[in-house]
């Protein structure tokens, strides 16, 4: 949501809000009342949910992935059309692609793919996303990390 507040207008973050959160109450109703099957617990798909607890994930994750890759990509977007902080540009890319990994993971463990993988992609997403935050702060240029901006100093403005 956070990146939904810096992106559009006030007024319609706040709609999104608010609809995002009586949306957050009714799965969780639904969670609290939802009869477990405990002979599924083992296995990690969600099987042991009830199948209308079931389709109320994806609905999340995909609200939370567009916000959050599209945020990302459309402030990369915005830095590089303008020529501000060129290395911020690579900065939102990165933190866009890793943010897409552990979806491209869940999804894949939802169509029944294996979990070691699923947790790979996790993993990756959680160090792309790293590395692009890492890229993004002025400060690691003047402590010359090379693996961050090379070995020039950070520009401020």
């Amino acid at each position: 949501m956070g990146t939904l507040y810096l992106l559009v207008p006030r007024r319609l973050a706040h709609t999104i809000m608010v609809l995002l959160l009586a949306f957050s109450l009714y799965a969780a109703l639904k969670v609290y009342v939802a009869t477990i099957n405990l002979s599924n617990l083992h296995v990690l798909t969600g099987v042991a949910m009830p199948q209308e607890v079931r389709l109320l994930t994806p609905i999340f994750n995909t609200f939370g992935t567009v916000a959050l890759v599209g945020g990302a990509i459309y402030s990369a977007w915005v830095f590089w059309r303008r020529r501000l902080m060129p290395h911020r540009v690579i900065s939102n890319i990165l933190i866009a692609l890793g943010a897409l990994l552990p979806a491209i993971g869940g999804t894949h463990l939802r169509l029944g793919g294996g979990l070691p993988l699923f947790y790979i992609f996790e993993l990756l997403g959680i160090i792309v996303i790293f590395v692009g935050f890492l890229r993004s702060r002025e400060i690691f240029g003047l402590y010359r990390f090379p693996f961050i901006h090379g070995f020039h100093k950070v520009s401020s403005g």
